[in-house]
């Protein structure tokens, strides 16, 4: 009996280590962008958060490269355990399977939404001292200059550089883009006449237009931007272009439904949480409410808006 008694007891404090230990191992965030990105920062303020929700360790790991492909594939070969995360954008998840032809992930088979966590809205600018000061100035303007005629964006293949295509198509101007390594090349080129307009997030405008140094002519909201309250969005200037990337988080694939529930609830937790909230804002995101069959369904409808914006402008990636 004694002996019996030594085993099961043995075995209990096995177990109970093993619980233990589980319960402390890292959640990793996985980030396709390099520390600093409004990615990376989303992840950060993220993390603090759920740290407090998941009692357990939560950190965030910078796998930089090819738009968030890197982060994409390490993730959907991580164990399905709940131990990882990976925060994406629209793009990556919604864009890149129309402007890639060889993706080593599928968005859909390889990885278990969990929650949207923030979104964001586009902007276009103009150079303060040359620009026009509406949308219909800036279509009259590209009819007769070619400088007019082009508009930049941070990077071929983005958001912005498809979004800016409709909204030349809106306008029903021919704009030609013109892709730059980043938001700060980009605005360069706009304040030093290389371009006629940029197509970038808000939060990319504000600190250059409190300066002075550029204008920004509407938004890409269903209603106008915290940041930016005196601009109109797009609709309410009348161009029928409208957008509001995101941000989310995602597990992979076959991650157990319950365990995906739990970071989801803690996720949304954090993304709304008075000072997340407040942080994000400050970046220009808003934060969002939005669980893993919602993610699910907005990225149904987003592909079935940007697909054919994407196949008609006949752009590939490779």
């Amino acid at each position: 009996m004694r002996n019996r008694f030594v085993q099961w007891a043995a075995a209990a404090l096995v177990g109970l280590c093993a619980v233990t230990a589980n319960a402390q191992d890292a959640l990793k965030i996985v980030v396709g962008y390099p520390p600093g990105d409004a990615a990376d920062v989303t992840a950060r303020l993220m993390a603090e958060r759920m740290r407090e929700t998941l009692g357990r360790p939560v950190v965030v790991e910078n796998r930089a490269g090819g738009g968030g492909i890197i982060a994409a594939e390490l993730v959907k070969s991580a164990p399905a355990d709940g131990n990882t995360l990976m925060l994406a954008p629209l793009a990556t998840m919604v864009a890149f399977p129309f402007t890639f032809e060889r993706l080593r992930y599928d968005p859909v088979k390889d990885f278990e939404p969990v929650a949207l966590v923030a979104s964001f809205d586009l902007a276009l600018a103009v150079n303060a001292a040359t620009g026009p000061a509406t949308l219909q100035e800036l279509g009259q303007r590209a009819a007769k200059d070619g400088v007019f005629a082009s508009f930049g964006s941070p990077a071929a293949g983005s958001l912005p550089h498809f979004f800016g295509l409709i909204t030349g198509e809106s306008m029903k101007v021919n704009l030609l883009h013109v892709a730059y390594r980043g938001d700060a090349p980009a605005k360069q080129a706009l304040l030093g006449g290389e371009v006629g307009s940029m197509v970038a997030p808000v939060g990319a405008f504000v600190e250059l237009e409190k300066a002075g140094k550029v204008r920004i002519l509407a938004t890409s909201g269903t209603r106008r931007h915290p940041l930016t309250p005196k601009v109109p969005t797009f609709i309410e200037a009348g161009v029928q272009a409208q957008a509001s990337p995101w941000f989310a988080l995602y597990a992979p694939a076959k991650t157990p439904k319950e365990l995906v529930a739990k970071l989801s609830a803690s996720a949304l937790d954090a993304a709304n949480d008075a000072r997340v909230k407040a942080r994000l804002a400050d970046l220009g995101l808003q934060s969002g409410n939005v669980g893993p069959q919602g993610l699910a369904d907005t990225m149904r409808r987003d592909a079935e808006k940007w697909g054919p914006v994407i196949r008609a402008s006949g752009f590939k990636a490779n």
